[in-house]
């Protein structure tokens, strides 16, 4: 897996008809059109936000209780259903978390863009901390945002394979029947794990992933079917007509990214 830290899709599709022999389709626009570009992938930044968070949380341990998701009425604040979002309880579950956003943030990312890709993360988060704060008396780390992030890749690439425990080599759509299983058996025995707040990540992650990619699908059709024809030449040097208009182009990088 490469992740490119800024991506201009149009040489990405140029250097894919040329050194793969792709056939032109319609992602040949983006050579025409800058679809997208992350000069800064917020995955990367919420690594980073992650990580200093936490250690703040060692230099200052009260902090914890002042920014995790805490039902005290001595320590609780609205805040807090954001600020759960970056702390966490110790290294392990830091590490294991930024690496799952790490591999999942730069596969998920520069396909949906950086406004979807944040809105997922932050739904998740937000509905997971709010399911949690009825039924944990204190709930903490980015698991439930992580998890809406895998749901929607699994939409999206449900075929990647994967390595589980880094042995085991898995299709993305059964490792995410695994870790519904794992968190619908983690609710019928006490353990310190939020599993109720995994599973509301996970499925707010597949249904916004549905949507989108559906919504993407639908809005291809109508987009491949514009009114002004352009023509133009691709890398290997054939000729190709594209039915695009200027509105069409705008309204794609509105609806798209």
């Amino acid at each position: 897996m490469v992740f490119v830290f800024k991506i201009d899709l149009g040489k990405l599709v140029e250097f894919g008809v040329v050194f793969f022999k792709l056939k032109p389709s319609f992602l040949n626009l983006a050579i025409y059109i800058s679809i997208m570009k992350l000069n800064y992938p917020s995955f990367l930044i919420l690594i980073a936000i992650n990580i200093v968070v936490f250690i703040f949380q060692i230099f200052i341990p009260t902090l914890t209780y002042f920014i995790a998701l805490n039902t005290d009425p001595n320590f609780f604040t609205p805040l807090m259903f954001i600020t759960h979002i970056f702390a966490h309880s110790n290294g392990n579950h830091l590490f294991f978390n930024m690496f799952a956003l790490f591999i999942f943030g730069g596969l998920l990312e520069p396909r949906i863009g950086t406004r979807r890709f944040l809105t997922i993360y932050f739904i998740s988060g937000l509905l997971a901390g709010f399911v949690g704060y009825f039924v944990y008396p204190l709930a903490l780390g980015a698991s439930a945002a992580i998890m809406g992030i895998i749901g929607t890749s699994i939409i999206f690439f449900p075929n990647v394979v994967f390595l589980f425990f880094f042995v085991i080599p898995m299709r993305l759509w059964m490792l995410g029947i695994l870790y519904v299983l794992i968190d619908l058996g983690g609710l019928f025995y006490a353990n310190s794990t939020a599993n109720l707040a995994h599973l509301i990540g996970m499925f707010f992650g597949l249904g916004y992933g549905y949507f989108l990619f559906k919504s993407r699908k639908k809005f291809i059709k109508k987009f491949t079917q514009g009114k002004i024809k352009t023509k133009t030449v691709i890398p290997d040097g054939v000729n190709k007509e594209i039915y695009v208009s200027l509105e069409d182009a705008e309204e794609y990088n509105k609806k798209m990214y």
